[in-house]
């Protein structure tokens, strides 16, 4: 049997390969006990969030409620425990930031929207303290529209036959 002799440089290659192999394995296992440096890609949660409606009026309440499912069996996630919520304008601007508590993988609550909001979409965002902030996995998102107020004139008439039975 041919046995093929490794070249002195070669070698080298090869300790330093198994050397890398090692070392990351070792960084691997920390993070992976370490919670803080090992954060998962995908968030095991969704967020969903139902508004009594799509279109408000400046001053108007916005009444929700959440839910916190778990991304594979689509049942409660009892995981997080804080609901954070965030309206932002059209520029990009927080115009508003909430904490809610989750009990049971729900919340329910309401948001005072301000009557010096300007008109326009604003969009309203959920996110659990468990999510990643950074990626968009686990955020939940909805617009939300802020209209005038228009007072109709209203014109009635009534009218009677001469006669009433």
């Amino acid at each position: 049997m041919n046995i093929p002799k490794i070249k002195p440089g070669n070698t080298l290659f090869l300790i330093l390969l198994s050397f890398l192999l090692v070392l990351f394995h070792k960084i691997e296992g920390n993070a992976l006990n370490n919670p803080i440096l090992f954060k998962p890609t995908i968030s095991d949660e969704i967020i969903y969030i139902h508004t009594d409606r799509c279109n408000y009026y400046p001053g108007d309440t916005l009444w929700f409620k959440a839910y916190i499912l778990e991304t594979k069996t689509l049942k409660t996630s009892y995981k997080s425990n804080i609901l954070n919520i965030v309206l932002y304008s059209q520029r990009g601007d927080k115009v508003l930031a909430q904490k809610h508590k989750l009990i049971g993988g729900k919340t329910s609550g309401f948001i005072s929207l301000s009557d010096t909001l300007l008109y326009g979409d604003y969009l309203l965002v959920a996110y659990s303290n468990l999510a990643d902030i950074n990626s968009f996995d686990g955020v939940f998102s909805k617009t939300i529209r802020l209209v005038k107020a228009y007072a109709q004139d209203a014109y009635i008439e009534i009218s009677l036959p001469d006669t009433v039975y």
